[in-house]
């Protein structure tokens, strides 16, 4: 059994989850904060499941020129952290 709750805004979004997984019920809480623009886009999600909180993260950087074009992004999910940059 899995319950959606989401609410968009024009930055931020957040979606309630309560599963149910044989006997154990927990609800998973996750918070968006997002934006796209010409340059940044970042993405932030807090989570909560159960006595577990982590945060993940997806930002980039990137710039276009007529000679140069880059693309910084840095990730993260629980434990690991990466950096990549295009």
């Amino acid at each position: 059994m899995k319950s959606f709750f989401s609410s968009m805004y024009s930055s931020m979004n957040y979606k309630i989850r309560i599963i149910r997984k044989g006997f154990p019920t927990y609800i998973a809480i996750i918070w968006f904060l997002s934006s796209v623009d010409s340059s940044v886009m970042y993405e932030t999600r807090i989570i909560r499941e159960g006595f577990i909180t982590y945060c993940t993260f997806i930002w980039s950087f990137s710039c276009m020129y007529s000679f140069m074009c880059y693309k910084i992004t840095v990730s993260g999910k629980r434990f690991a952290t990466n950096f990549t940059v295009k």
